[in-house]
């Protein structure tokens, strides 16, 4: 615990920056301009404000979080240390995480390893868990393993825990090292730290990915994420029998499919475009099993139709999202609007880009541009501007071959003439044709 400070001024201060902290009202110039002042105290400081101004200024800029705690380990000798001050764990963790998000792991590991034991924090599993977080998610899931085996090795000072594990498979699956991470989870449990779902769940993930189903179902007590997983993992290498065995393993487990299992199935079956019917039963049979359906359900479904050629259901069924108090997705305008042009129902996907915009969704570079490539194809110049402005207002670039159709098109004497329509940064696409 810190000791108040003397005199009566001292307290109030510190009464002050606890006060602040707490309601998050210290920005990180205060916090430097506090910890002065603070220092400038007679007598001695309190180590909990000292830690609060800490923690503040290394969330923001962790270099300078170092300089500061150079200055007061300087200062501790008299005014500090006598007290028994030592930095906390959670103010060296924002530091970490700092320095993380920087990707600057270098000053990361000198501090786990060298700043904390000399200002008297010993580094626990948790501040090694944030640097490998910070590695794996910058995709250095090697040099993570690496600090793993390093913690193995140092004994007893700071062991992994089931979370450091879980960091390190989920990284190695996500950079597709599926061996090394199959090799990790045996690792772990000669160790004697057993996994737990978070754990396998990582790993199913990974190997349904890769399709190697076999190794997924082993030695796994499942959840509905673990069945949704392997349910995914099914679908999506073409194993449908074996998907719905594993539905059927959920209701023998007692676990109820929810909305991410049904949609599952619903994606495989709509992609297919042979199973629509059997997709839209799924759907509606969701209201009579009381689970919430959300804008992807409707979206997956809307596609199926539009695949299957069954664009007027397609339509009724994209009107009905509002009817459910929900708000149409990106994905959902995209594949609708694109619909409304291959029909040539040009004034309907001009509606629909209004009420994107209404509504508060915004557009992209990708759908823009995939919408701007249909409409030159069918050679709708002035229907594309629209898109073309808007692309031009975000800021947004032309993909290749949204400029190979424009310039195709402007090498045609019928459309030369619409140059002038276009936001002047793309005629220099109309000039670049061929003469």
């Amino acid at each position: 615990m810190s000791r108040q400070i003397r005199p009566s001024g001292g307290s109030k201060l510190r009464q002050a920056i606890l006060g602040r902290y707490s309601a998050g009202d210290i920005a990180p110039k205060d916090a430097q301009h506090l910890l002065d002042e603070l220092l400038r105290q007679q007598g001695r400081v309190s180590s909990r404000a000292v830690n609060c101004l800490l923690t503040v200024v290394a969330r923001d800029d962790p270099a300078r979080a170092v300089s500061l705690f150079n200055r007061v380990a300087r200062a501790g000798t008299k005014k500090i240390l006598k007290t028994g001050w030592k930095v906390n764990d959670f103010a060296f963790n924002q530091l970490l995480r700092g320095f993380c998000e920087r990707k600057r792991f270098g000053e990361a590991m000198d501090i786990v390893r060298l700043r904390m034991p000399e200002l008297g924090c010993a580094p626990g599993v948790f501040s090694y868990n944030t640097l490998l977080m910070g590695l794996c998610a910058d995709k250095r899931s090697q040099e993570a393993l690496s600090l793993l085996h390093k913690m193995v090795d140092d004994g007893a000072c700071c062991l992994p825990d089931v979370v450091s594990y879980n960091i390190v498979i989920d990284g190695l699956y996500k950079e597709g090292e599926l061996d090394r991470a199959y090799g990790i989870l045996r690792e772990m449990q000669d160790q004697g730290i057993l996994p737990n779902v978070v754990t396998c769940n990582s790993i199913i993930e990974g190997l349904c990915k890769a399709q190697a189903m076999d190794k997924a179902e082993e030695g796994v007590t499942p959840d509905r994420t673990t069945y949704n997983s392997l349910v995914n993992g099914y679908c999506s290498s073409g194993k449908w029998t074996e998907a719905l065995r594993m539905l059927k393993g959920m209701s023998i487990n007692g676990l109820e499919p929810d909305t991410i299992t049904y949609n599952c199935l619903m994606d495989h079956l709509c992609k297919t475009g042979r199973c629509v019917d059997e997709a839209l039963k799924i759907f509606q049979d969701l209201s009579s099993k009381n689970i919430k359906v959300g804008v992807r359900t409707f979206t997956i479904m809307i596609y199926g139709l539009l695949k299957g050629g069954r664009k007027d259901e397609a339509k009724n069924l994209f009107s009905s999202i509002s009817a459910n108090d929900l708000v149409p997705n990106k994905v959902s305008y995209t594949i609708m609007i694109l619909s409304h042009i291959e029909e040539g129902l040009l004034q309907e996907a001009d509606d629909l880009l209004l009420s994107m915009d209404k509504n508060g969704v915004g557009s992209d570079s990708r759908m823009l541009n995939a919408i701007v490539r249909m409409l030159l194809q069918k050679g709708e110049v002035i229907r594309a501007v629209p898109y073309l402005s808007k692309l031009d207002e975000n800021n947004f670039s032309l993909k290749a071959s949204t400029s190979e159709l424009l310039t195709s098109l402007f090498s045609r004497e019928k459309y030369q003439h619409h140059v002038k329509l276009l936001p002047e940064k793309y005629h220099c696409l109309a000039e670049s044709r061929d003469d």
